[in-house]
This record gives structure tokens, sequence and C-alpha cells, in this order.
């Protein structure tokens, strides 16, 4: 895994953070990726580095411009610029509703585990 720092962002109103946060503070967070997301990445995951008060939206959308345009198109809709809402989020195991609200009020905290899956075509 390599060591990124991402971007700084403006976010208020999570219960993860405070609305007044020291926005120099960097701590560590793990993104793991799966199928297509793997691939298009070229690797299993990554830990990066992000400030205080950086939303799950902020952070996939910083990774998602420092890989390949494939990976972009995994992660980021081409129409709406937003994240896909076929892309399924876990959060530390637990999934999250890939909802506006979820992604862009849900703050990140030291040592959280971001884990990105596309959603497998069903059939039957």
């Amino acid at each position: 895994m390599n060591g990124r720092i991402l971007m700084s962002y403006d976010c208020t109103g999570s219960d993860r953070v405070s609305t007044k946060s020291d926005s120099s503070v960097l701590f560590p967070v793990k993104i793991r990726y799966f199928g297509s997301i793997r691939a298009a990445a070229g690797v299993e995951g990554e830990e990066v580095y992000v400030k205080a008060g950086t939303s799950i939206q902020a952070l996939l959308s910083d990774i998602a411009l420092h890989h390949s345009e494939e990976f972009f198109g995994e992660i980021i809709d081409s129409v709406t610029r937003e994240v896909r809402s076929d892309l399924m989020v876990t959060l530390n195991g637990v999934i999250l509703n890939n909802t506006e609200t979820q992604m862009k009020m849900r703050m990140l905290q030291v040592e959280d585990i971001v884990s990105l899956f596309p959603i497998f075509p069903g059939g039957g």
C-alpha cells in the first residue's frame, strides 16, 4: 500500500466528527478494492492519509482521480459525476446506503477501512 495525502474538504453535520475540525490533522485510512474495481486499480488496496473532516464522497472522488480512466469509471458515474449508485461501499465492514447523504455527510476517522465492491449482476 502506498501513502498519499488527499485534499481537505469542508464538511459539517456528522455524528462522526465535530463541525469544527482541525483540518491540519492527517490520519491513515485503508481502502480495499474487490472485483473489477481491483482489476482497474491494479492493487488490492492502499492506505491514504486524509485530513480531519474528509467525507467518504470526497475520499472516493479523490482516489478516482488518482488512478486510470477505467478505475474512474468504476467509481464515478460519467453522467452525474457522483459516486456510482451501483457501487457497494462498506465502512469498517458495515454496508452504507449509497446515497448522497451517506457519502457526503459520513466523515472518516482514524484507521477506518473503506471497501469498494462492484454490484455483481445476478441472474437466474
